[in-house]
Formats: structure tokens, C-alpha cells, sequence
């Protein structure tokens, strides 16, 4: 995806629900996004040591983008 290749998915799971968890790769970055469904909970944009962690939800669906570079690909997925 535009720069983003896909390395691979799985269904993992947070706080006791399931969650599909995809990796992307850009140069030397693995990114990791969850995706469940949409909670009452809070989104935002935190940093945890040295990684960023940006949470959105388009109604429907929660998402969460983990690594130290989101910038672009939160971007293009619509956060």
C-alpha cells in the first residue's frame, strides 16, 4: 500500500477481545495496526519509550497504529 508493504496479519487479542492485528513495513519500520470493534473508549495519539501509539475510529471499527513511524500511514488509512 503506497510504500507500505504488507508483511502479514493475524487475530491476536487486547483486554480480553479479539482483534485483527496487520503489519506493514516502510524501509526499517514495522508497523503494527489493531483493528476491533468500536468501543465508547477514548482515541488519541500518546508515545510509549520510543514508539507512537494513534488510535481513531470511523464508527464502526476502532484502530490502533503502533511503531515509531505513523505519520503518512495513519494518514492514508483515514485517522
Amino acid at each position: 500500500m503506497f510504500g507500505f508493504p504488507l508483511v502479514g496479519g493475524r487475530v491476536d487479542y487486547f483486554d480480553g477481545h479479539r482483534v485483527a492485528a496487520i503489519v506493514f513495513r516502510r524501509r526499517d519500520h514495522v508497523i503494527n495496526v489493531f483493528i476491533m470493534l468500536h468501543t465508547s473508549g477514548p482515541m488519541r495519539r500518546e508515545e510509549l519509550r520510543r514508539y507512537n501509539i494513534e488510535s481513531w475510529s470511523d464508527g464502526e471499527y476502532d484502530f490502533w497504529a503502533v511503531s515509531d513511524e505513523l505519520d503518512m500511514l495513519t494518514k492514508l488509512l483515514g485517522a
